[in-house]
């Protein structure tokens, strides 16, 4: 297990703390202080909802797999579970904030951050499948694959590089574009795959599990952007955006409710949600 965060540890440094930084690197290098600012507050504001999110999971979910790692089918039960959760709840959220995203520019970091809006949005692209994909690490990590973490690591961090360069003639607009292309339909597949060769969990077990909140995300997007027009006309952006959040949710509780696999997520979250309740209440008491 020591071995395993280990190995986890290193092959997220090649893919975080090198790859990741090239971009910031590289545009302010090429294209100046004010595309680094624009592009770096974009990511920036979506990558600090994105880590408040896994790093609670990943200290619950960890050691709960580790402890399933000797039986196979209840491993892939929990961990399907947990995936099913981290699907429904950020998918379509990251959907809402793609379809807002100059509004949500606008309304957090003001007019002078105005374009960072489209490179918020292009980003959101890739955002929309991350919290789904670095749960894909914690089978690496629970089932003592740690050569396997850290080949992977040099393996996307090569992925992200070559797309960070393939976009930087066109600035930061273009490694937006080119990152958040080259993360959804190359690096994510390439890791499902690579994760489900070995294993309980089959990259099959992955799709199938987030199919509902992929669908649910979509129709969100498309309500959306067909509803901007209508949403436009009310000039305070909170209101704007409210409505948006409420019909983001309202939307996704319908595919899932239309789905057979949807409705026993939503049936599973409701158990859940009433367990975590009693315990609340028990500990209260």
């Amino acid at each position: 297990m020591v071995a395993g965060t280990a190995g986890a540890r290193i092959g997220r440094a090649f893919n975080v703390d090198f790859a990741r930084n090239l971009d910031n690197a590289l545009i302010g290098r090429f294209w100046g202080a004010y595309q680094l600012g624009v592009y770096s507050r974009a990511y920036h504001m979506l990558l600090t909802p994105m880590q408040q999110i896994n790093s609670p999971l990943i200290a619950v979910a960890i050691p709960a797999l580790s402890r399933l790692a000797d039986s196979p089918d209840r491993y892939r039960a929990a961990y399907v579970k947990i995936l099913e959760k981290i699907a429904m709840i950020t998918m379509p959220g990251v959907a809402f904030m793609i379809a807002t995203s100059n509004w949500l520019v606008l309304f957090l970091l003001g007019p002078q951050w105005r374009e960072s809006g489209r490179i918020f949005m292009l980003l959101g692209v890739a955002a929309i499948i991350q919290p789904v994909s670095r749960t894909a690490l914690w089978l690496f990590t629970t089932q003592g694959r740690s050569r396997k973490i850290f080949k992977w690591g040099v393996l996307s961090a090569v992925i992200a590089v070559l797309s960070i360069l393939g976009g930087l003639r066109w600035g930061a607009i273009g490694v937006a574009a080119s990152y958040a292309v080259t993360d959804l339909c190359i690096s994510t597949p390439l890791l499902f795959w690579y994760v489900g060769r070995r294993g309980p969990v089959r990259q099959s077990d992955i799709y199938r599990t987030i199919a509902p909140a992929a669908g649910a995300s979509v129709c969100s997007l498309i309500v959306l952007f067909v509803s901007r027009p209508w949403l436009e006309m009310f000039q305070h952006l909170s209101i704007r955006l409210i409505i948006a959040f409420a019909m983001t949710v309202a939307v996704s509780l319908l595919v899932f409710a239309a789905l057979p696999a949807g409705r026993l997520a939503m049936r599973s979250s409701k158990e859940m949600l009433k367990l975590l309740v009693k315990r609340e209440r028990e500990s209260v008491v």
